[in-house]
């Protein structure tokens, strides 16, 4: 079978379809690296939980492949890590599973973006780092093959994680106070 879409675009695999990692050893040997990271990212900063925006989710692929293709919720916390700190946890988990950085930018506002991607079997994570506002990042497998069809991704294991929930507006002291 042909390549489909193999590497026109950032995180997509430039190996063979069929011989692409499957989704299921993906979920078995990269989601626990990546759930390593967020614990460790957590960890340096001292933070409690994560909010998760969305849901973790196993789909169909676009192409007429039957694969699947897992993507994360966006993840976010309070917790402020340095950038050389993120690389240097990310060389000890992530990297070690596949995910090679391919950029790190200093945007604007003082946020920091990463680009970490699997280059022969597809799917990428992206971070961006600001000093006071904390961390946000989310990840996506890319097309896999599988081998049994499910459709539901496992939970992630041993992440603290809260569902989102937008903050409420807190009325101030004047407005509680009954009038005279």
């Amino acid at each position: 079978m042909s390549k489909p879409g193999a590497g026109e675009l950032f995180g997509q695999g430039s190996k063979d379809y069929w011989d692409r990692q499957t989704i299921e050893d993906y979920q078995r040997k990269t989601v626990p690296a990546i759930e390593e990271f967020m614990r460790r990212l957590l960890a340096d900063g001292g933070g409690q939980h994560y909010a998760a925006e969305g849901a973790n989710e196993l789909t169909l692929c676009e192409t007429k492949t039957d694969g699947r293709e897992y993507m994360s919720a966006v993840y976010e916390t309070q917790v402020s890590v340095p950038p050389a700190k993120i690389r240097a946890i990310a060389k000890k988990t992530i990297e070690k599973a596949g995910l090679k950085i391919e950029q790190q930018d200093d945007e604007r506002d003082n946020v920091t973006g990463f680009g970490w991607s699997d280059s022969k079997n597809g799917g990428f994570l992206i971070l961006s780092a600001h000093p006071t506002k904390g961390i946000s990042f989310h990840f996506v497998s890319g097309c896999r093959p599988s081998a049994t069809k499910i459709d539901d991704p496992p939970p992630l294991k041993g992440v603290p994680t809260v569902p989102f929930t937008p903050q409420q507006e807190t009325p101030s002291p004047s407005a509680m106070s009954p009038s005279t």
